[in-house]
């Protein structure tokens, strides 16, 4: 999960690690994925619970804010094909957003639920799975 903000950043400030890391507010043990800058046509939100996929929505088209809601077709199709190949997630509940950029899909990022804008998402699935999700952590701290 991220635990730094995301955004473009000057390459000739961030030229060290320690730079990078002073930035980010990260330390030496926190991964961090550098890329080159590439076009992002569109992005979504997924909220998913245990590798399972609640609810989606579109939330940018270029840089305009959409909220549309999102049921089936290809982008939860290809975020179970990912799901399914992955054997790990962060959290019991969590976000992952998808980008479209040259037109191809890709993952952009996870992010937590807890601190997640729901954008156009079916906000009463949200709230069922944070409230079963809730159930089950208390039910392992209390046991």
């Amino acid at each position: 999960m991220k635990s730094f903000r995301a955004g473009i950043f000057n390459i000739k400030i961030l030229n060290t690690m320690q730079s990078l890391g002073s930035e980010l507010s990260t330390d030496q043990t926190t991964l961090v994925l550098v890329s080159g800058k590439q076009p992002i046509t569109r992005e979504w939100r997924f909220f998913v619970y245990k590798n399972e996929i609640i609810t989606g929505s579109l939330y940018l088209v270029g840089e305009e804010r959409i909220d549309e809601m999102i049921k089936g077709g290809y982008l939860e199709n290809y975020l179970s094909d990912i799901l399914k190949s992955v054997k790990w997630y962060p959290e019991s509940l969590y976000t992952v957003d998808i980008c479209e950029s040259k037109g191809e899909l890709h993952i952009l990022e996870l992010g937590s639920f807890s601190c997640a804008a729901e954008y156009g998402c079916d906000l009463s699935l949200i709230i069922e799975a944070g409230a079963k999700a809730a159930l089950e952590d208390y039910a392992v701290v209390n046991n």
